[in-house]
């Protein structure tokens, strides 16, 4: 493709009608963060702060605007994954003062259970504060893995703080964190029971036991139903079990999604036509499900802004991280216009 043809792609794009969708998980300050799925109250405060200057939509708005092939430019959407109790405890009294609509996607089966998500419960037992055995041979999914953690099996305070500010994209620069994210790899492509198994032998190996904020933990029953009968909140879909939906057969997806959106319609008694698929991961399988079940409207992690001519259920989000409101402007104003 000539230089010329994608200037001229690149005005096209530019000129077009964009809204953008915001995708949040957590507002909190976690000791550890790889996944930068974490704002700070005073950071999230500051977005809401540069967030007044445009127009907040839901996802049904944003839908209606597509079908009508009417996109406003300046428009956001609001949306929150997985469903923390820090979305109740924190984000909910901030975006009440600025009267700002969100939506919450949730994974039903975790509500109300006082433990942490299994990708967190992995991150407390690897990244403690304590000794570890030195090494690990563990069955998960028919196959022994295996991994040697050599001196840093002993508890020091200086590969901690390593811990502490890395990213997983960033070279593993400790043991731990190698382990962690090779655990993680070979977790999410298997159902929530088998990951229950691997995580109870990883406690019993390390002698894990909690000591963790309940922050961390997802929603109570309660705070979820405050949230249904919230105004400016809505609920979404995001499966059951909170499964990597491509890595499932089909019929495992259908009952993934199906009994989510039923729990749901039957704790808000409304239709749930709004889906984020966990991991951002899909599959025509996934597409194939959702419009079966009428579902009109899903979210993945790609980042990018939506456009009118694009497919409803494969609408991008940007990912936000723990940015200052200058920051978190710059980026803004550079996803409007299509940087």
């Amino acid at each position: 493709m000539s230089l010329i043809r994608k200037g001229f792609q690149r005005i096209r794009y530019f000129l077009k009608k964009k809204a953008i969708v915001l995708s949040y998980h957590r507002v909190a300050i976690p000791d550890i963060d790889p996944w930068e799925i974490s704002v700070s109250p005073a950071n999230f405060e500051e977005h809401l702060q540069v967030l007044k200057k445009y127009k907040i939509i839901t996802p049904a708005q944003l839908l209606m605007h597509l079908k009508g092939e009417r996109l406003e430019n300046n428009t956001v959407c609001i949306t929150f994954d997985d469903g923390y109790q820090d979305n109740f405890v924190t984000a909910r009294p901030l975006l009440e003062k600025f009267n700002f609509h969100s939506t919450i996607f949730i994974p039903v089966h975790f509500i109300g259970q006082q433990k942490e998500f299994w990708w967190d419960e992995l991150q407390s037992i690897i990244f403690c504060k304590r000794d570890l055995p030195q090494k690990l041979s563990i069955s998960i999914a028919n196959h022994i893995f295996e991994f040697d953690l050599e001196d840093e099996a002993r508890f020091n305070s200086l590969q901690y703080e390593k811990n502490t500010q890395w990213i997983w994209y960033e070279e593993r620069k400790t043991k731990r964190a190698e382990l962690y994210l090779r655990l993680w790899e070979q977790l999410r492509p298997i159902k929530l029971d088998e990951i229950n198994d691997v995580l109870e032998k990883l406690k019993e190996w390390s002698s894990f036991s909690y000591s963790v904020e309940k922050t961390n933990f997802p929603m109570s029953e309660d705070q979820l139903h405050s949230i249904i009968a919230h105004p400016l909140f809505d609920i979404g879909i995001h499966t059951v079990t909170h499964p990597a939906l491509a890595y499932h057969e089909k019929q495992d997806q259908y009952n993934e999604i199906s009994n989510c959106k039923k729990n749901l319609e039957v704790l808000s008694g409304r239709p749930m036509n709004t889906i984020a698929y966990p991991y951002g991961i899909y599959n025509e399988d996934t597409l194939e499900v959702a419009k079966e079940l009428g579902v009109e409207i899903g979210f993945t992690t790609q980042g990018s802004a939506v456009q009118s001519n694009d497919h409803p259920l494969k609408l991008a989000r940007y990912h936000v991280k723990n940015w200052n409101g200058n920051e978190f402007e710059k980026r803004l104003r550079l996803w409007i216009k299509g940087f």
